[in-house]
């Protein structure tokens, strides 16, 4: 009975640090300073924003060079202060996974994502929590503009109250494979 118990506890503690290892950096980070991680893939909001609208800080990117793993990526900024009310132009010439915006629409946004295909959803966990959950929020909203590219599924978001831009392209997220 002894070596049942301790089998099963081994077990159950395998288990354990096999989840929570992974976690770790991210647990930590929570820990410490009580809010989600910041990712931020170097030179991709420039690479999207500085041609076409002035910001401030990038609050989340992710776009891995590889285009295998391109799920979720996305760049969400921090405009500066008192940013245009209109959205701006696309820049001419650049190609898609480093253009922003397209034909602006207001919000609330007029569509609706299939059951589980909903692209903030399918990339909450890149993202993070409450920046999902803001933009979401903005997206149903007024006072904001969104821009969905049917053809690849990106989706664009200007929202100059909350001083808050950018895009998302989940094609290739988990859940839409």
């Amino acid at each position: 009975m002894g070596k049942m118990r301790f089998a099963a506890l081994a077990a159950v503690v395998s288990l354990a640090l096999g989840f929570l290892i992974p976690l770790t950096p991210n647990l930590i980070h929570w820990l410490l300073t009580g809010g989600e991680p910041h990712q931020e893939t170097r030179g991709y909001a420039p690479a999207v924003f500085d041609a076409v609208l002035p910001y401030e800080r990038v609050l989340s990117s992710r776009f891995p060079r590889q285009t295998s793993q391109r799920a979720c990526s996305h760049v969400f900024v921090r405009l500066r202060q008192q940013p245009p009310q209109s959205p701006p132009r696309p820049s001419p010439g650049t190609d898609r996974d480093h253009r922003f915006g397209g034909l602006w629409r207001p919000t609330p946004a007029r569509f609706t994502f299939t059951p589980g295909a909903d692209p903030l959803e399918d990339c909450r966990t890149v993202i993070g929590y409450t920046l999902t959950k803001q933009i979401a929020q903005l997206l149903r909203a007024p006072g904001a503009f969104y821009y969905h590219d049917l053809t690849d599924g990106t989706l664009h978001l200007y929202a100059p109250a909350a001083r808050i831009a950018g895009r998302l392209n989940a094609a290739a997220a988990p859940g839409r494979r």
